[in-house]
């Protein structure tokens, strides 16, 4: 193997390194912009009817869209990664609305 060879294939190595360096950086500020992982405790918000929602530990509150039944309990504290929902408002008028893509009980 000659040495313009080797010095060729170290290019490539390079060049295939950056690349895959750049997508997954921009794939991982993609999920950040559109998620929001947080701990958070489950509340009861009694107006409209009530709800359940999520306040995290700077007292911002979420309202979840589909947040399973077995989460539906005052008190309970979650890890969640949720995704805001930018395009949809809640006629409950309180906190950020989101989906949540996975929960789990801390």
């Amino acid at each position: 193997m000659s040495r313009n060879s080797i010095t060729r294939k170290k290019k490539i190595a390079l060049a295939v390194l950056i690349s895959t360096m750049v997508l997954l950086s921009t794939g991982i500020a993609i999920f950040f912009y559109n998620n929001h992982v947080f701990r958070g405790t489950v509340t009861y918000v009694n107006i409209d009817g009530g709800f359940y929602g999520i306040v995290d530990n700077r007292d911002n509150g979420y309202e979840p869209i589909n947040l399973p039944e077995e989460f539906k309990t005052e008190g309970l504290t979650v890890f969640i990664v949720a995704q805001k929902c930018r395009d949809l408002g809640s006629y409950h008028m309180w906190g950020e609305t989101v989906k949540v893509r996975f929960i789990k009980i801390l």
